[in-house]
């Protein structure tokens, strides 16, 4: 007999997983090769495993992405071959950059909106499921909406809310079973510990401070490592030294031998035998990459805002107060002439069109496969400088082809308007441009 109190019951758990870019959710549908279908990650438990704990395993196998939980979704009901089988939902947000190691059976994840993720899903009950689902926004109703930037989300409070809420109540997990095995040996005081700093970490947050909060979250993270037992201690060394020896991951070379030199033996290969210590100060470690590499993007974005705000001030001022006023005549052909104002307006928005065709070209290009979170956070902010030093360049262009500094003939409007497009759409297309001119 089933625990559920049924007969040969299989017993399985998935999630509605979601994703959150600038303020719009995408979800997760996963292509299984074995029967040819579209679904939502799920998967039987397997022997004295939780439902949700079922959950978090088979989005990390099919998907690659670790998740924090946010709320239960709900439950499907079906028979398989003569057997009854439950299936739980969870919802749950993606969490960090996936792993390129996810299970066989899939061979294709798709990010997409409810009403798309509705027409690819193929199982009824699965679709009356997302039907229902709400907007996950609503499970945090108390982390902050908007930045005051460009309307952008705060990603990284965002992010933060849910991972404390995540992490909170695995920690009592932990806890719980340290106490159920007597286990207090390496560190009694260690609950104790992560609490306090998971309680400062969320007071942090409240006050908007995510910096202080991730760090402070980090710290009680690293603490638990003190309450897990042996073959969970060897996991998440295997996770660490897994993670440090990603090229990818642009680790200095001193962190990365320090991290080995905490967990690896000469050779290498990870120590037989791993103290709780060992663990911590490898992830601590770890922690202080992370952390230096979001510092130095949010010092960037800093730089780049400022920069974006003076260029449209200069742009806006050189309209309205023009320092000279040319006129340029077209091809006798169109037989128009623009002048003064008229004519840095038609170069700015040239610059802003190169820049906008740009910018659509490059996002569509990119790999989302081989794309990274710190980069696509920071990629948001560039794109608002890449159209701010569009309107500079066009601007600077047109002054020194008017000028007759560069030995070519006065330009007509179209010839001007097209060297504007090149300037804001690379660097490279406006040498060429003016290649071809001289």
């Amino acid at each position: 007999m089933d625990s559920d109190g049924r007969k040969d019951l299989i017993r399985a758990a998935g999630a509605l997983l979601w994703q959150e870019c600038n303020g719009s959710y995408t979800v997760a549908v996963v292509h299984r090769n074995r029967y040819d279908d579209w679904t939502l990650p799920k998967g039987k438990l397997q022997e004295g495993e939780t439902w949700q704990s079922a959950a978090l395993r088979e989005v990390k196998e099919e998907t690659g992405y670790d998740a924090c939980v946010l709320d239960f979704a709900g439950v499907v009901g079906y028979e398989v071959e003569g057997k009854p089988k439950i299936v739980r939902y969870w919802h749950m947000l993606a969490q960090g950059e996936p792993s390129q190691k996810t299970d066989d059976e899939v061979d294709s994840v798709l990010w997409l909106p409810m009403t798309k993720a509705l027409e690819r899903l193929q199982y009824p009950l699965e679709i009356s499921l997302l039907e229902q689902a709400s907007h996950p926004s609503r499970f945090s109703p108390g982390l902050p909406k908007k930045s005051r930037w460009f309307g952008l989300e705060q990603t990284s409070a965002l992010r933060l809310g849910y991972t404390l809420e995540q992490f909170e109540q695995e920690l009592e997990a932990i806890i719980d079973d340290a106490k159920s095995r007597g286990q207090n040996n390496n560190s009694p005081n260690w609950h104790r510990r992560s609490r306090r700093l998971l309680k400062l970490a969320k007071t942090a947050h409240e006050v908007g401070d995510s910096e202080r909060g991730w760090r402070l979250l980090k710290a009680a993270d690293r603490f638990r490592f003190f309450g897990l037992e042996p073959e969970g201690l060897t996991s998440e060394a295997h996770a660490i030294l897994a993670e440090a020896s990603d090229a990818d991951k642009g680790f200095s070379k001193w962190r990365r031998a320090a991290i080995l030199q905490a967990l690896a033996d000469d050779k290498g290969s990870l120590r037989a035998s791993l103290r709780p210590t060992q663990v911590a100060r490898a992830k601590r470690i770890l922690d202080e990459h992370q952390d230096n590499v979001y510092q130095k993007h949010r010092i960037l974005k800093l730089r780049l805002r400022i920069l974006t705000v003076i260029s449209f001030l200069v742009a806006a001022a050189w309209v309205a107060w023009p320092p000279f006023s040319p006129v340029l005549v077209s091809p006798p052909q169109i037989g128009a002439a623009i002048e003064g104002r008229r004519l840095w307006v038609a170069v700015i928005l040239t610059g802003i069109l190169g820049a906008l065709v740009s910018g659509f070209s490059s996002s569509m290009a990119t790999d989302q496969k081989q794309a990274r979170i710190p980069g696509e956070l920071l990629a948001t902010t560039v794109t608002f400088a890449r159209i701010s030093l569009a309107v500079l360049s066009s601007l600077a262009i047109s002054i020194f082809l008017m000028s007759g500094l560069l030995n070519l003939p006065p330009p007509s409007i179209g010839l001007l308007l097209a060297v504007a497009f090149a300037s804001g759409f690379s660097d490279r297309l406006l040498l060429r441009a003016l290649g071809s001119l001289s």
